[in-house]
């Protein structure tokens, strides 16, 4: 999904966060350095990089990025030694640089006058000193920031980026860097450097990669409809040009078999029943029990994936099953539609079956088809009703990815046309 506040991309799990991060900032990389002679990366620390580092370390992305023309350099660090496990630096230099990557020391630009073991310059000398190190590489400026090509952000469990937390000076700071004292709500307890975040607006691209179920609260909130920066820094990221990575936990989502089958299906049943009733002027093609074999014995199918929205509570409030290569149903509490559940949901969708997507609507839901065709969903055969069992016109919609995206798997085997029709709440 594209919008005012980037692309979002939604994936099953950590791992996948770190293979599909690896690959837009390869190929950032590689097209900054194709352009422009160099290319310019600000990186973060804390848990985000490490693994998507190792992919980078690793072929066949380690074969494709031109490291010579690669400067390297950081949002923030901790205002610790440079072997301090805390340090934001260490993660590149045991995960990159130790493994061989042929970045060149020259082009490794970490935070300059963090105490090195013998001298302590001051915080403030550091965040001085690495101002006039990005001034120096003259790079092209907005407003007097510096245009770097790529920035990677984690998010903190409070909504920060870099070292800018709620209510930070530093969202108002005309510094380029600057000194920020060691936070009491979040760890590690240390005093930081941090890049204004400023720069973050003045990228060519920005990458934010947040993982796990304890970031899905405060996620929700940088995506909603709130907006206040000075609360949520993260924020500062939705823009054009930026790419959400979330895995489904971070999204809010989970398998369903991960709640107890017996439990999910009373709940999957409530909420297809309700939203089904809310939606149509016509009866379902079943009665209620019926209804609720037929979905029990889907979540259980060894050919299903079954997704589950969680909201309030860890009430259901979205439902997405998805076939070998359909979505066999999409639904969303009526209470809860307009929140982005939806769209998450197809997001991961596509992550799952990146080969292509087939679905069935009924005609008369515009509101679900137009939500498929802003999410690249074609129109692709009409039928009168004769061959569902609600007797009611449909239509079929397809995706398919753009030309070289498709999977290096093969084409997975087309599901026959589900039962009883799907519905994009």
């Amino acid at each position: 999904m594209r919008d005012e506040s980037g692309d979002l991309a939604v994936v099953a799990n950590a791992s996948r966060a770190a293979d599909r991060a690896a690959d837009l900032i390869a190929n950032a990389l590689i097209a900054a350095a194709g352009a422009r002679g160099r290319a310019d990366w600000v990186t973060t620390g804390g848990s985000t990089p490490a693994g998507i580092y190792d992919r980078l370390a690793a072929p066949p992305q380690a074969d494709r990025i031109p490291w010579g023309d690669i400067h390297v350099w950081w949002g923030d660090d901790r205002y610790v030694l440079p072997d301090d496990p805390r340090s934001n630096v260490r993660p590149l230099v045991e995960h990159l640089l130790a493994v061989g990557v042929p970045l060149p020391s020259a082009n490794v630009h970490p935070f300059r006058g963090l105490p090195s073991g013998e001298t302590d310059p001051g915080i403030d000398a550091a965040a001085a000193a690495t101002a006039a190190d990005l001034r120096a590489a003259r790079l092209d400026e907005n407003v007097g920031v510096p245009i770097v090509d790529l920035v990677l952000l984690g998010v903190g469990p409070d909504g920060h980026i870099l070292s800018v937390f709620p209510g930070s000076p530093a969202l108002t700071s005309p510094s380029l860097a600057m000194a920020i004292p060691a936070p009491t709500h979040v760890e590690p307890h240390v005093a930081r450097v941090t890049l204004n975040p400023a720069i973050v607006a003045a990228a060519r691209a920005v990458v934010a990669v947040v993982t796990g179920a304890g970031k899905a609260s405060v996620l929700a909130d940088i995506l909603g409809s709130s907006i206040d920066p000075a609360r949520w820094p993260a924020q500062l990221a939705r823009r054009p040009g930026t790419t959400w990575i979330m895995d489904a936990a971070a999204a809010g989502l989970r398998r369903a078999d991960a709640g107890g089958v017996a439990t999910d299906a009373a709940a999957v049943s409530d909420l297809w029943l309700t939203t089904f009733r809310a939606t149509y002027s016509f009866p379902p093609a079943h009665p209620d029990d019926t209804v609720r074999s037929w979905l029990a014995a889907e979540i259980e199918a060894p050919t299903r994936e079954t997704w589950l929205a969680v909201g309030p509570g860890a009430a259901i409030v979205g439902l997405m099953i998805l076939g070998p290569a359909t979505v066999e149903q999409l639904y969303v509490h009526p209470d809860q539609q307009g929140r982005g559940i939806g769209s998450r949901l197809m997001s991961l969708a596509r992550d799952r079956r990146p080969d292509g997507l087939e679905l069935y609507t009924f005609e008369v839901n515009e509101r679900a088809r137009a939500f498929y065709r802003r999410r690249g969903f074609n129109e692709i055969a009409f039928g009168d009703g004769s061959a569902n069992e609600e007797r009611q016109p449909d239509v079929r919609m397809a995706w398919r990815p753009p030309d070289g995206q498709r999977a290096e798997d093969a084409r997975r085997e087309r599901d026959a046309r589900p039962a009883m029709e799907i519905d994009a709440g």
